[in-house]
């Protein structure tokens, strides 16, 4: 199982860069302009964009503006592009994943359970990690996993590191271990040291280790 780790992270969003081995990966939203490094370095692109003009990412002329920046984006890329599914976006949840990346063969996508769910998710967390993990855990189009706990801050979950939250992260193991393929990378937060400790005991501590960059 080779490790990747998710750098430069700012806030509860998701940004920075995903270090695959040596090789950085930034976090780009298409509301923005990328340049030509990021478009070079493998830049993934994150699930929506939102604006004054457009509306809310999830509705049909701001999906419609997204799908239109992301297949742009895609024509001035060589080789794989990827997404980064965030709730409320264009690309949020599986139905919505699956439907973007079967359009698009080229595109992966990063499997992030706390992005894809809101806070008054975590009652029933159990039933939706599972859902999420059955649809898309064994998706060939899947590039990596977010192992990590979550946090409630307002109307959005944010990213902590492992054992912030027990019941979620119990199921986020359990249901990654049923449903998930063991050779895609696993990107942690850096410097969380109890996620990689975790792992071992799901996986038996049976290849685990660093990558040498993304596939």
């Amino acid at each position: 199982m080779a490790i990747w780790h998710w750098c430069e992270k700012l806030g509860g969003g998701v940004n920075g860069a995903v270090l695959a081995g040596e090789r950085r990966m930034p976090i780009v939203d298409l509301g923005n302009p990328i340049d030509e490094a990021a478009r070079a370095e493998g830049a993934i692109v994150v699930g929506g964009i939102w604006s004054e003009d457009l509306g809310p990412a999830w509705m049909p002329s701001a999906r419609a503006a997204f799908l239109d920046r992301a297949d742009r984006h895609a024509a001035a890329v060589k080789g794989e592009c990827w997404v980064w599914p965030v709730a409320g976006g264009a690309v949020a949840d599986a139905p919505s994943v699956l439907s973007f990346v079967r359009a698009r063969p080229r595109w992966k996508f990063v499997l992030d359970p706390v992005s894809m769910m809101v806070p008054r998710l975590l009652e029933r967390a159990g039933d939706h990690l599972r859902r999420i993990f059955e649809v898309l855990g064994t998706s060939e189009q899947l590039g990596a996993v977010v192992i990590s706990s979550c946090a409630a801050e307002g109307d959005r979950l944010v990213h902590r590191e492992f054992g912030g939250h027990e019941a979620f992260d119990r199921e986020v193991l359990r249901w990654w271990g049923a449903c998930g393929r063991p050779e895609i990378p696993v990107i942690l937060l850096q410097g969380d040291t109890r996620a990689p400790e975790a792992l071992r005991s799901l996986r038996g501590g049976v290849g685990i280790g660093e990558d040498a960059g993304a596939p």
